[in-house]
């Protein structure tokens, strides 16, 4: 029986993939999804970006890469509470 390889990603290649475009590590934090899944943002000049990608093994890597930098983690019910928020 195969089983499937999945790829181990190293620290700075994850920090080159989020570093790519106009946003530093700094920047990005977890907000969990209303089904409970996590997923990772970024926020950069008062506007948030939400990230899914298709490579799963990826997604994980980056979101144990900033769970290790103990990034904020927004819950789904804070998310839903800053939509409520006069001015959104």
């Amino acid at each position: 029986m195969n089983r499937a390889i999945i790829k181990k990603y190293t620290d700075s290649e994850i920090i080159k993939e989020l570093t790519k475009g106009r946003f530093r590590i700094e920047d990005y934090y977890i907000q969990e999804t209303n089904s409970g899944d996590y997923i990772y943002s970024a926020s950069s000049d008062g506007e948030h970006f939400n990230f899914y990608g298709e490579d799963v093994a990826f997604h994980r890597a980056v979101l144990n890469f900033l769970r290790n930098r103990e990034v904020k983690i927004v819950s789904w019910e804070d998310y839903v509470n800053s939509l409520r928020k006069p001015g959104k």
